[in-house]
């Protein structure tokens, strides 16, 4: 087992507890520039990197965000093992001295930074093992797979399904709201990934049958006059179907603007959701009719 976290899980106390007491595995964004043992008095984990060599680079293309263009970026990595120190402060005295740790660092090269933007720079703390690049690139991917789980609380959220505010009181009832949340969650996330997947999905992994004949009646009255405003997906693709579902909650529809985020599908799915009832009936009528 691995704990995966952010930057409000870089705890001295933690990192002890989870490796000398739970006897699992940590991978934490670091948030404090720890004092380290060395030779040099002084030195802290930030120091120790300045020193180190890169390991390796990749690229990766990165989607437009509020913060960020939309851009391949070049990324090197580092790598190095240190013994972060325990804090001064005496209520620490009862843990271990120093803990061992694997330090990797992940900053974007500047000539592939866009504009005055903020590169990408991430120090990751783990305990496991790191011997070959390939080794740190795969815990990197670990770590940016964690930020779908925020996506996922995001959405069961007040910005989403408003969870929160439910006025269920038994533990039986909120269990059951929670796994229908969680499905409705999935479903979203599995539009959000499939949006910056180069892979063509096909639409049946997120649409039923009747569901994708209503999408293909609903595209062409969302789209513009002119080229840059048509749904420009194969209809037996699975993003054909997000652009329909991104329209109906109000997104532009240029490509070069923010792409369609989770809150927008979310809110893209309801509206689609009493559509396509209001598409059963009149599909029955008509039927009936004939």
């Amino acid at each position: 087992m691995t704990v995966i976290a952010d930057r409000e899980a870089d705890i001295y106390q933690a990192l002890h507890s989870f490796k000398n007491e739970l006897n699992i595995d940590f991978l934490i964004r670091m948030n404090v520039n720890r004092p380290v043992e060395t030779a040099t008095k002084g030195q802290k984990i930030e120091d120790i990197l300045l020193n180190t060599p890169i390991g390796n680079s990749y690229k990766i293309k990165l989607p437009a965000t509020d913060k960020r263009s939309k851009h391949e970026a070049e990324l090197d990595v580092k790598w190095v093992e240190v013994q972060i120190k325990r804090p001064e402060n005496k209520q620490f005295n009862h843990l271990s001295k120093s803990i061992k740790v694997n330090v990797i660092e992940v900053i974007e090269k500047a000539q592939t930074v866009v504009n005055n933007e903020e590169p990408i720079h991430w120090i990751l703390l783990t305990s496991h093992k790191i011997e070959i690049f390939e080794d740190a690139y795969k815990l990197i991917q670990w770590y940016t797979w964690r930020w779908f789980i925020e996506q996922l609380f995001r959405l069961l959220k007040t910005q989403g399904l408003n969870m929160l505010n439910s006025t269920l009181t038994t533990y039986e009832a909120l269990s059951k709201l929670s796994l229908l949340a969680l499905e409705a969650s999935i479903r979203v996330l599995q539009l959000l990934i499939a949006r910056d997947s180069d892979t063509r999905q096909p639409i049946e992994t997120a649409f039923l049958e009747q569901e994708i004949e209503a999408l293909k009646v609903l595209s062409p009255t969302l789209e513009g006059n002119t080229e840059k405003l048509k749904n420009p997906y194969n209809p037996s693709e699975l993003k054909f179907a997000i652009w329909v579902i991104a329209r109906l909650a109000g997104w532009s529809g240029y490509q070069k603007q923010t792409p369609p985020g989770p809150i927008t599908l979310h809110r893209g799915l309801l509206k689609f959701k009493q559509i396509f009832e209001g598409f059963k009936i009149a599909k029955s009528i008509y039927q009936r009719t004939v």
